[in-house]
């Protein structure tokens, strides 16, 4: 009994023993593995910097006439707004506008009537004088020749009917002269008062054409469509300052990715980092990360030539 109990004591030593080198053995084998020094990852390509452009009155999206991905030049009609008020107003001041000028061709030409009729009122009024001039002289001289009893009551009486109906045709011309004058007078009222009223109405004019374009978008410098809000018909106001978004600067340009958490937990802003875009330039630039946000990772380069459209894709190499 007792040797059984010793055996089975010397076998349990020789087991423990084994387990022991054996355990030995395989922390020997277990061999630590660096971490790699270097990754490779890839991201969407985008301006680094855009300019906003907005609405600048309230209205209804009327329509766009640039698409993302669209050069433009400074100044260019991006859209347009639809202003109602702002339309009404300028259709009233052009019709305004319209009758006053019609006014003015129609009262000219009544002056130029008038000033027809003045002159011709003017011309029988200095016939007339001249005419009763001499018919004053002649009834004079046959009164005298009639008291005088040397002439024929007809011939006294014919000249005094002569001198009498004159007198009254020059009174008759003299009245008509002066509404001639008059009418003259008054035209030029008229016509002074039109033309204040054109200026009124093109004053109006102006001040409605400058609110309707003060409805349209264009683009504040020359560069590139990178996005655009609302479809035609939705309402804008003032506050919507990002209606199109162009970058200018197609050289300076950013890349957004999201390489994995691994690679992710070792980047630190300011590190430098190989970027290449085949679609720019087969050779490699140089990138540094800007800034690491949550998941992604913003990497700043600059381009040897201008992108010529979105949705480029940069291959990104980081050494540690």
């Amino acid at each position: 009994m007792l040797r059984k109990w010793l055996f089975g004591a010397v076998a349990l030593i020789v087991v423990a023993g084994v387990g022991i080198v054996i355990a030995r053995r395989e922390r020997r084998q277990v061999v630590a593995v660096p971490p790699p020094t270097e990754a490779n990852f890839v991201g969407a390509v985008q301006p680094r910097a855009t300019v906003a452009v907005g609405a600048p009155a309230a209205g209804v999206l009327d329509n766009y006439f640039v698409d993302p991905g669209q050069q433009v030049f400074q100044g260019q009609l991006l859209g347009k707004l639809r202003n109602d008020q702002a339309e009404e107003a300028q259709k009233k001041a052009q019709a305004d506008l319209d009758q006053a000028q019609e006014s003015v061709t129609n009262l000219n030409s009544e002056l130029l009537a008038a000033k027809l009729e003045s002159s011709r009122a003017t011309a029988d009024q200095a016939r007339l004088r001249n005419e009763i001039g001499r018919l004053e002289k002649e009834y004079t001289l046959q009164k005298q020749y009639w008291d005088e009893g040397i002439t024929p009551r007809l011939t006294y009486e014919k000249a005094e009917r002569d001198y009498l109906a004159a007198k009254m045709d020059l009174d008759q011309q003299d009245a008509l002269a002066s509404r001639a004058k008059d009418r003259l007078a008054e035209l030029a009222n008229e016509i002074d008062a039109a033309h204040h009223a054109i200026k009124e109405a093109s004053e109006a004019l102006d001040h409605a054409k400058s609110a309707t374009q003060g409805a349209e978008l264009h683009s504040p410098s020359d560069g590139m469509v990178v996005a655009k809000r609302g479809q035609p018909g939705d309402t804008v106001d003032p506050s919507m300052q990002d209606l199109v978004k162009i970058a200018p600067d197609l050289t300076a340009l950013e890349v957004d990715a999201s390489p994995g958490p691994e690679v992710l937990s070792r980047m630190r802003a300011g590190q430098a980092v190989r970027v290449r875009v085949p679609e720019l330039s087969a050779e490699e630039m140089t990138g540094v990360v800007r800034e690491v946000r949550g998941p992604q990772v913003i990497i700043d380069f600059t381009s040897p030539a201008p992108i010529a459209k979105l949705d480029l894709v940069a291959q990104v190499r980081i050494k540690f």
